[in-house]
């Protein structure tokens, strides 16, 4: 075969198989066509149907463009449009429809347009039907031709059904005003106990949260109240009973923990003859249980009483008298019943008092007094009566109670009573000493002859009913106070103090006080015994007093002689051995050595001068021949010429002494006494401060016309307890100064005593190593 024949025979197989593709070409094609005729048949179908299907349902069909306007409507009643028909297409919803109804439809249309959908609008319209009530339900679609949304609105007349639910809600509203409106708690369940309705009663009486109800299972709710219950088994076994035979019907009480009792009433709910749960009646009877048991408390009360009770009728015929009445008179209910009290009478109570009885009850009063009546086998006895009318509703009187106590035996006490106290109280009154009965804070309840003499009260009027605290002088009254408490608390108790009279007369007493109890044990009042040792203490004062003066001599006396073998036998020891070195050592002395023996000489003498000034001045205070004579002193003036010799011996220990002394203030003293006070605290400041220290004097206006006058330093100071004995002459605080300079103490002594002579004030403060300050206050002018 050669290349032509070879070619030929490819064309003729490809034509060959060209010509079968476009055979399947065609077949493929031509079941396309047949397949597309059948889909448009059966579309056609679904079609029809589907116009059928809309026709026959009671609902209209809207299509609406973007813009709310109608473009396609079905309605297969004409009577329930709002509009004739051709009045809808190409209109839009604000065109047609009234504010109330646009603006819900609206509002619809909006949703669907976010959402794809909204159902359940609801408005009204007036039709030639009548007012229709629709509901309607909204779709989105997008047009195939245009791509934009288009909205299907199904609406659907819902006039009868929103006739019958308003007739629900309306029955229904009544039914639960009726149910809340009840003053028992219900509460109802299904068959399988879940609850399905309650009233708010219910939830308060259990004490329920309404939320926790909500959850509808009653046996959760069971479970949370089986706490207030005395018995919950027994509840709950009582609900299981019932629900298993839920036929039954049940009442009981139920009792709680809290002292609360309700009534539990439970009956099936039936429908027909069906039962459909059970309905669970609840009613709090705590005030009628609890008044039932008073009831029964006050009719044992009554009939078992200690007291007689009779009650009569308004005429005053007797109804009722107790078993005590029949114990005490004799008569017995038969016998009373029907009479008048009058049977009791025994001639001793005067008519006069029966009237004002009757008068009194019969205005609608209580009268209350004492009877002598008799009983039936003719004795006599006593009774105390409270007789009370008893009202209706109105205050009209219906009946008159009497509830008397026999006071025979106590009218024959107090007769008793009556004698000894008399008895008694002729003792007290007669009684040579002060016999006092107290109530709290001191007031004066009783008081006998004898005390109201101490006191200086012509009678009991004026004190009585008053406190007697007044009475004890400042100094005392704290601890007679004490006492008096200490009384009511139980204790006993004595004291000696002073008093001032009504007439201001000074005494003292001696009181001892006890308390006195009432018939419970307590502390009712106190009882006190005093007597009068105005003499007796005087002269214990004055014993006191001059034991004291001996002590303070002996001490005065110990502290001369102390000075006189010491402080003074120092300095004579001293100047002797000096006047010895002159005498033998004289000619070969040098100048110097004869000068600085000389100042040594001359410093002992001048010490042992001022010991001896400060020796004659106490002296002379002690004996009392110092003599006061005060004067007005300028201070500016006065202190610099004191205390010249003072400073010249700060100026050898290089001390600095500083005055601030206002130019015109002055004092009222005498200036004899005034330089020594201020050259004894300035000796002591020099004294006792060191080479190169300082001293500064002040003075200033004080309180109540007194003048302050301070001497401060900054030397070696003084220990607390050394300042508690510096003017104690049973101590000996004398000390060396900062140069050896001797001291006794005593010019602070003599100070001390100069001050007060003027009426004032010594003041010492003082810490070691920082110094002292002495102030003193003297009569300014």
């Amino acid at each position: 075969m050669n290349v032509s024949d070879k070619t030929n025979e490819e064309l003729i197989n490809r034509v060959k198989e060209l010509e079968l593709m476009n055979k399947l070409l065609i077949e493929s094609h031509q079941m396309e066509i047949n397949e597309h005729r059948q889909a448009e048949e059966k579309l056609r179908k679904s079609n029809e149907q589907l116009e059928a299907t809309l026709n026959e349902l009671p609902v209209m069909l809207f299509e609406l463009d973007c813009d709310g306007r109608i473009i396609d409507f079905r309605a297969p009643r004409i009577d329930l449009l709002y509009l004739k028909p051709e009045m809808f297409l190409g209109r839009t919803v604000n065109e047609i429809f009234p504010d109330d109804v646009r603006l819900v439809i609206n509002t619809a249309l909006s949703e669907a347009s976010l959402t794809g959908r909204h159902k359940g609008g609801c408005y009204s319209l007036q039709t030639p039907a009548g007012l229709n009530w629709y509901e309607m339900a909204i779709s989105t679609k997008v047009d195939p031709d245009t791509r934009q949304t288009h909205f299907v609105v199904i609406v659907n007349e819902i006039t009868e059904r929103k006739l019958n639910s308003d007739a629900m809600k309306t029955t229904l509203s009544l039914l639960n005003a009726t149910l809340d409106s009840t003053a028992d708690g219900l509460l109802v369940v299904d068959r399988e106990g879940k609850i399905v309705k309650w009233n708010h009663k219910f939830a308060s009486m259990w004490q329920i949260p309404e939320e926790f109800l909500l959850c509808n299972d009653d046996a959760l709710v069971i479970q949370s109240i089986k706490c207030q219950l005395i018995d919950d088994d027994q509840f709950v076994d009582r609900v299981n009973y019932l629900y298993s035979h839920p036929d039954e019907s049940s009442f009981d009480r139920i009792k709680f923990v809290d002292g609360r009792v309700f009534e539990r009433y439970s009956q099936p709910q039936r429908i027909g003859t069906a039962i459909v749960g059970r309905v669970w009646s609840f009613r709090d009877i705590t005030g009628r249980v609890n008044a039932e048991a008073e009831s029964r408390k006050l009719s044992f009360a009554v009939e078992q009483n200690p007291s007689t009770i009779v009650i009569t009728n308004v005429k005053g015929e007797i109804e009722f008298v107790n078993s005590k009445f029949t114990e005490l008179t004799g008569y017995t209910n038969l016998e009373a019943k029907g009479e008048n009290p009058r049977i009791l009478k025994s001639g001793v109570t005067t008519d006069e008092q029966y009237k004002n009885l009757w008068n009194t009850i019969s205005s609608g009063s209580v009268w209350e007094g004492e009877f002598c009546n008799k009983k039936k086998n003719g004795e006599l006895y006593w009774e105390s009566a409270k007789i009370s009318p008893i009202m209706d509703e109105k205050g009209h009187i219906t009946h008159y109670v009497a509830i008397k106590e026999n006071i025979t035996k106590r009218r024959q006490i107090e007769e008793s009573l009556r004698k000894s106290e008399a008895f008694n109280k002729s003792i007290i009154e007669n009684e040579p000493e002060c016999v006092k009965i107290l109530a709290p804070d001191g007031i004066l309840t009783y008081m006998n002859g004898a005390g109201l003499r101490i006191i200086e009260a012509d009678s009991l009027d004026p004190v009585l009913g008053k406190s007697i605290y007044s009475l004890v002088v400042p100094e005392y009254r704290d601890a007679f106070i004490t006492m008096t408490e200490n009384v009511f608390k139980g204790k006993s108790g004595k004291l000696i103090f002073e008093i001032i009279g009504l007439r201001g007369t000074h005494r003292w007493l001696e009181t001892s006080v006890v308390p006195m109890l009432d018939l419970k044990g307590e502390v009712e009042s106190l009882l006190g015994i005093t007597r009068d040792i105005t003499g007796f203490r005087k002269a214990e004062l004055k014993i006191r007093k001059q034991n004291h003066e001996l002590v303070k001599v002996n001490a005065e006396k110990d502290k001369f002689f102390s000075i006189i073998a010491h402080d003074l036998r120092g300095p004579f020891n001293g100047f002797l051995g000096l006047t010895e070195i002159m005498a033998k050592e004289l000619p070969r002395m040098t100048m110097a050595e004869i000068q600085d023996l000389s100042m040594i000489l001359h410093n002992s003498a001048r010490d042992l001068y001022n010991l001896l000034g400060n020796l004659l001045e106490w002296s002379l205070i002690k004996r009392g021949l110092v003599t006061y004579h005060p004067s007005a002193i300028i201070l500016a003036t006065a202190i610099p010429e004191s205390l010249s010799l003072t400073l010249e011996a700060a100026n050898r220990k290089c001390i600095t002494v500083k005055m601030n002394i206002p130019d015109d203030l002055a004092v009222f003293a005498d200036l004899n006494m005034f330089q020594t006070i201020l050259r004894n605290l300035a000796n002591n400041a020099v004294k006792f401060t060191q080479k190169g220290g300082k001293i500064a004097i002040s003075a200033e206006q004080a309180a109540d016309h007194f003048v302050r006058i301070s001497v401060q330093d900054n030397g070696i100071g003084v220990k607390k307890q050394r300042i508690k004995n510096l003017f104690r002459l049973d101590v000996n605080t004398s000390r060396i100064g900062t140069e050896g300079e001797s001291s006794t103490g005593l010019g602070l002594i003599i100070c001390k005593d100069l001050i007060e002579e003027h009426n004032g004030q010594l003041h010492i403060e003082s810490k070691p190593n920082n110094g002292t300050v002495f102030g003193f206050t003297l009569p300014g002018k």
